[in-house]
């Protein structure tokens, strides 16, 4: 997806983050503005295509998680109801 662009380690993380700061702030902020754009173009797509791949890969590997989900809510709903809840 395009999301990390430098990979550290997490002793180093602070100061590269602030170099990289440095960098984008050298920037002419047109510059800042068409980088940002391009990068996000597409990117609501790209994420919604990811987490729709992870959900069908989720679902295959447990396909009766999501009825076990129901299950539960409907069987705390219930309780909810005898204890007097809405």
């Amino acid at each position: 997806m395009g999301l990390a662009d430098v990979l550290v380690p997490q002793a180093e993380v602070r100061a590269a983050a602030q170099k990289l700061a440095k960098e984008i702030a050298e920037c002419s902020p047109l510059g800042v503005l068409a980088t940002r754009a391009t990068m996000r173009a597409g990117l609501a797509d790209r994420v919604r295509a990811a987490t729709d791949n992870e959900l069908a890969e989720a679902d295959a590997a447990a396909p009766d998680r999501r009825l076990q989900g129901r299950r539960q809510r409907r069987e705390r709903a219930a309780g909810a109801e005898v204890c007097g809840g809405s």
